[in-house]
């Protein structure tokens, strides 16, 4: 069964580039704006992995946060914020920093919900590997 991804991220550009990363590597990806999106996909149907924006508005992503820590909603579902450093991430959450490189992000993603099982991704086919 293919994996499925939610790309929480206010910035259109970013969510693009990480959708069309994740999709090419074989990934099912769902992605949202804010937080009234990211909780209407994560009701909606099975994620397997959450990708979170440290910068979206601090009570949005933490309002989110709550549904995804133990004893929250979601509590199952794992998370990696999506920070520009580190410094914005507790030490207690897993982090990706970007820009991250498109193998990198396919690397940690699958390392944590598993290879999505096909093919080679095109990206790597065509040689792309442009920070995203």
């Amino acid at each position: 069964m293919t994996k499925t991804i939610l790309i929480a991220d206010g910035d259109s550009d970013v969510r693009e580039q990480l959708k069309w990363c994740l999709r090419n590597a074989g990934y099912h990806v769902v992605t949202a704006q804010d937080r009234f999106e990211t909780m209407t996909a994560l009701m909606s149907q099975r994620i397997d992995l959450l990708l979170l924006d440290a910068a979206m508005a601090g009570p949005e992503s933490n309002a989110v946060l709550q549904q995804v820590s133990p004893g929250g909603q979601f509590d199952r579902t794992p998370i990696l914020i999506l920070a520009e450093s580190s410094d914005q991430v507790p030490a207690e959450l897993a982090a990706v920093v970007k820009p991250i490189q498109p193998r990198q992000l396919v690397e940690i993603v699958s390392g944590v919900v598993g290879a999505p099982g096909r093919g080679r991704p095109q990206w790597a086919a065509a040689g792309s590997d442009k920070d995203v």
